[in-house]
């Protein structure tokens, strides 16, 4: 004989009411949950991923990945050097285009190349911290890259510390750094106002003086002139840096136009310093 069925006390159906449980979110909530599962074997089926997945190993795994495109990011940016040496612009240009290779793209991994190829040490610092990093490290000084690739610190962080960080996190505290040092920047170009003052003084008793006075003061205008030109060409580093950051934190492609007014100003600058080292000649 089947037992009778027992209706729930009022206190339980009213309480279940009382939830008011939205038992089609649940439903979907499920179906969400299968197709994702779902997603997951399709896509381990597809690529043949017969290792279970570990989080830590695949990061890991992702790391070493990581490095080796730092060394080949390298090795490619030396190739793309040599090639435009022997080739002409032109040609150069061409044989990006037969390689599917924009000229921003040749250019970061030439930049990249030449700051980090050039010594054993920075090529590992290279791979340590791969190449997104190593384009962010591009503006640093030569200096100060060798002394972060020999073990010691850069703004206050070690290769290991940098390694750990995401690129943007690097950036910022690169940026950090910038800023503190913005007054010191400050109180220098004050100090060179201050003797840009003082050597027009001079100069205007220069009809007064000896020759070798004059070409005291005369060089004392070149040492002025060449702590300016410093201070002008590391503030068109620091914008073009910035210009980069803007773009790589947004996770888009520099504009092309924006690439070229770059190249343009770097072709421009290159062309004075030509002229310069002519002089000196």
């Amino acid at each position: 004989m089947a037992r009778p069925r027992m209706q729930r006390p009022p206190e339980k159906t009213d309480g279940i009411a009382a939830a008011n449980v939205n038992h089609a979110a649940l439903n979907a909530a499920g179906d969400s949950a299968a197709a994702h599962a779902r997603e997951i074997a399709l896509t381990e089926k597809q690529f043949g991923i017969g290792v279970p997945y570990n989080r830590d190993l695949f990061v890991q795994r992702a790391k070493q990945l990581m490095g080796a495109l730092g060394r080949d990011s390298l090795e490619l940016g030396l190739i793309f050097i040599q090639i435009k040496q022997r080739e002409g612009h032109g040609n150069f240009l061409e044989t990006l285009a037969e390689l599917g290779v924009d000229t921003r793209s040749a250019q970061r991994f030439m930049q990249a190349a030449r700051k980090f190829g050039g010594s054993e040490h920075r090529k590992q610092l290279a791979n340590q911290l791969g190449i997104g990093k190593v384009l962010a490290l591009i503006a640093e000084e030569d200096s100060a890259i060798d002394e972060l690739a020999n073990g010691g610190e850069l703004n206050g962080h070690t290769a290991d510390e940098f390694s750990r960080m995401t690129k943007a996190d690097l950036i910022k505290a690169l940026r950090i750094e910038r800023d503190e040092h913005a007054d010191e920047k400050a109180a220098d170009e004050e100090i060179i106002r201050k003797k840009d003052e003082r050597i027009n003084k001079l100069s205007r008793r220069s009809t007064r003086t000896t020759m070798r006075e004059q070409a005291t003061e005369l060089l004392a205008d070149i040492d002025a002139h060449a702590v300016e030109i410093a201070t002008h060409m590391k503030q068109v580093r620091d914008t073009v840096t910035a210009l980069r950051a803007l773009y790589d934190d947004a996770g888009e492609r520099m504009d092309e136009e924006v690439a070229q007014r770059i190249e343009q100003s770097s072709e421009y600058l290159q062309k004075w310093v030509h002229d310069v080292e002519e002089i000196f000649e």
